[in-house]
């Protein structure tokens, strides 16, 4: 397994708060042999100047995830490619799991869980939200694949600005091929404000419509409703958090009148 080679592919944007954080566990990994593929559209800031000098596999790549991600897997050189983001820090011994996790259970794609972690009232909410979706195969995608397996199934959509990672993961399934996840994490550090959380979701209503008509079953039990069934599942966890619950409300009916006003004005 030692002779297996990762490509760490990381989309970047004006990301200088959180690339260091980010490349500097990417080089802390306990797995040998890695390449650090950072692929940046454009940034206003300090992004590259940092990241090189943690890696010189930069690239200039736009215009969205998709596009970026797709051109990092085009051009690494690993057996296995794990995409995360700038704002994610991973354990030391994650990619290791997540290579043995691959080829002792003969799997093509993993879900890495997330470990959000939060500064600040809404990061916190957030966090709170999302520690209930693990395990929600309707939420979870998958993060690691089989270089081979990811080319074969086309990558990600570079047609689709919202829900990328939902698409490949029906296209995985249509595939015939099981996702697995490890039991390691990636912490994800959470730092929107409110408004920008709510402009998150009015963006990506906008943009949402193409996946809908790609996948419009699937969809339709994907959309976020005020509620989402994984969190009355744990409801345990909401009460023992009261005020980030209240949040996590405020939040979700703010974010639902932004999504059906970005539907109103789709693109």
């Amino acid at each position: 397994m030692k002779n297996l080679k990762v490509s760490i592919i990381i989309p970047t944007k004006n990301e200088q708060n959180n690339i260091s954080r980010c490349l500097k566990s990417c080089i802390s990994q306990n797995y040998p042999s890695l390449e650090i593929i950072v692929i940046d559209n454009y940034s206003a800031d300090r992004t590259l100047d940092i990241a090189q000098k943690f890696t010189q596999n930069l690239y200039l790549k736009g215009n969205e995830r998709s596009a970026q991600r797709n051109f990092g897997a085009a051009v690494a050189s690993g057996d296995f490619l794990l995409f995360i983001d700038a704002d994610m820090t991973m354990e030391e011994d994650l990619v290791a799991s997540c290579i043995k996790t691959a080829i002792n259970n003969k799997l093509k794609a993993l879900i890495i869980p997330e470990n959000p972690k939060g500064n600040g009232f809404w990061a916190n909410c957030i966090a709170l939200e999302r520690k209930c979706y693990i395990g929600d195969d309707t939420i979870e995608a998958p993060r690691f694949f089989e270089k081979d397996f990811f080319l074969a199934i086309g990558g990600y959509d570079k047609n689709l600005i919202a829900a990328e990672d939902w698409d490949i993961t029906q296209r995985v399934k249509q595939s015939g091929f099981i996702t697995g996840r490890t039991n390691k994490y990636l912490d994800h550090n959470e730092k929107n404000s409110f408004w920008e959380l709510v402009k998150k979701k009015y963006y990506y209503a906008q943009n949402i419509s193409s996946y809908a008509k790609k996948h419009p079953k699937t969809f339709i039990k994907q959309m976020n409703l005020i509620f989402r069934p994984a969190l009355l599942r744990n409801w345990k966890l909401l009460l023992k958090n009261p005020q980030y619950t209240l949040g996590i409300l405020i939040l979700k009916v703010a974010q639902s009148m932004a999504g059906l006003i970005g539907i109103i004005n789709i693109k």
